[in-house]
Formats: structure tokens, sequence, C-alpha cells
């Protein structure tokens, strides 16, 4: 074999994988969170649109890939929202897209207990400029760390609240169908 068709077929198959580039915004393909070893890996992303307007990038990392929302929801291992967002969104619009997200994919009485968990969220992420990264990590032992362009702003307890907000995407009322099939790898 000539030296020339070797370096391309080692080239080839050392490249490490390229990142998803949606809008062109580079979207990882894993994220290894603080005090964790093993990397998350991106199960999907795709576009949250309102009113054909595209609002943000949203991509769902798991330890391990899932193509159904009860396999996300009932995973006991780290889980993370990445939000990507590509216009401004005022601190009292995502709160409103919060609680209509959650409210619609549960019972009143279930969001009583949420309430002051999403008023938290949202005053810990305020106002959301252009290119404004959110990353929601769901840990295990109940925490949930809030992270705005890679500074941690909080955490909020409750196994409960990590799974109102991963049903705002991938609960059976998604804020966004052609978003929850993104996020769950196009399979379901």
């Amino acid at each position: 074999m000539r030296p020339i068709a070797v370096f391309a077929v080692l080239l080839f198959v050392s490249a490490p994988a390229l990142a998803h580039k949606l809008d062109g915004n580079n979207i990882p393909d894993t994220l290894t969170l603080t005090n964790e070893q093993a990397p998350l890996v991106l199960n999907g992303a795709g576009y949250r649109t309102r009113f054909f307007v595209k609002v943000y990038i949203g991509a769902l990392y798991l330890a391990q890939p899932a193509s159904h929302a009860q396999a996300v929801l009932g995973a006991g291992t780290p889980r993370v929202m990445y939000l990507h967002f590509l216009r401004n969104v005022a601190q009292d619009q995502l709160a409103s897209a919060w609680y209509d997200g959650i409210a619609a994919n549960h019972p009143a009485h279930e969001m009583l207990a949420l309430r002051l968990r999403i008023d938290h969220l949202s005053a810990l992420v305020g106002d959301i400029r252009s290119d404004d990264v959110l990353r929601i990590e769901m840990r295990p032992h109940a925490e949930t760390w809030v992270w705005l362009n890679d500074k941690r702003r909080g955490i909020i307890q409750g196994v409960d609240f990590q799974n109102a907000l991963l049903r705002v995407w991938i609960g059976e009322k998604p804020v966004d169908t052609r978003l929850k099939h993104a996020v769950l790898g196009g399979k379901e």
C-alpha cells in the first residue's frame, strides 16, 4: 500500500467523532459532568420552535442511549438537557414556558408541589440572550444542577422535579413533538 493511502486510512480511523452541527452551533457528542468520570453521550438533538421560529437547540445526554421516554425517566444515572438559545428570551417568558410545559404533563395537585421549584429555576436562570447555553444536570441523589454559560447558578432538589422538567421535552404532551422525536434519537 502506498504511504499516502496508509496515512489517509490512519487519519480516517483515528479521527474523533465530530460534534453535531445545527445552525452553525456545535452540539458536543459527549459531556463530562463535574465530579463524574464517565462521560454522558448525546442521545439526540433538535430545534424547539414556536410559531415556526427556532427558539433553541435542545440536546439530551444520557449514560446509555435510550429511545423511549420511560427509559429516560426511570434512569438512575445522570441526565442532562442542554439548551443552546438562538434568540433572546425574557425571564417571564421562560417561567411561563416552564409552567405550561410541566402543567401539560401533571395534574394540579402535583403542580402545587412543583411550583416553588419552578419559580426557583426561573430566578436562577433569569433572562436569556441569543447564544446562551443552559445546561440542566439531573444528577443521582435528586440534585438538579443549573448552569448558564458554564457557570453554576444553583441546585434544586427532588427526583420529582427532575422528571417534571424532562417531561417538558419527552412527556406525553411535549412542548414540541419534533424536538421530542429528535432528543430520543429519532426513534420514538
